[in-house]
């Protein structure tokens, strides 16, 4: 016989003829054992709570890992004044969160920490904020279009 689970908090028990207390009915809910196990689960963030505006582009660059002096080839798919996401040209991704990198797109040096490791890439901050100007450019120059962009291909397809 199979058993059926719930996440579901059961609510408490009592004899016939005795009130529950409502703060005994409604225990806080615990995050589940697999939950705790998954390290590729992220809170996607809205844009209205990010600081810099994104701009999706294709542009070559490179990531050098400053610690190891290892260079990575590959691709920064968006960018900002803040942060970029790269994806390397190898197919495989490892867990490199809290490694100091620097970043060469277009010539200019930018210098940063990965701070999400995930199957599409790497997540950047820079240390100090991309020139205003900079980033235009390069959204202006390799920029992909909302209508054109990878969303809107997933969601035609």
């Amino acid at each position: 016989m199979l058993k059926s689970f719930s996440r579901e908090p059961k609510a408490a028990k009592a004899a016939p003829g005795v009130a529950v207390p409502k703060a005994a009915a409604a225990a806080p809910a615990k995050p589940s054992f697999l939950s705790k196990l998954w390290p590729f689960r992220r809170n996607k963030t809205s844009a209205a709570q990010r600081r810099h505006t994104r701009h999706e582009c294709c542009v070559i660059a490179t990531m050098t890992l400053v610690d190891r002096h290892i260079e990575l080839d590959g691709l920064v798919l968006e960018i900002s004044r803040g942060g970029a996401s790269f994806r390397t040209a190898t197919t495989y991704i490892l867990m490199r969160d809290g490694e100091e990198v620097m970043l060469r797109i277009e010539g200019q040096k930018c210098m940063g920490t990965i701070v999400a490791s995930r199957p599409t890439g790497y997540g950047v901050r820079f240390n100090d904020q991309l020139d205003a100007d900079f980033v235009d450019r390069v959204a202006e120059e390799f920029g992909i279009a909302a209508a054109n962009g990878f969303a809107a291909r997933a969601q035609a397809a």
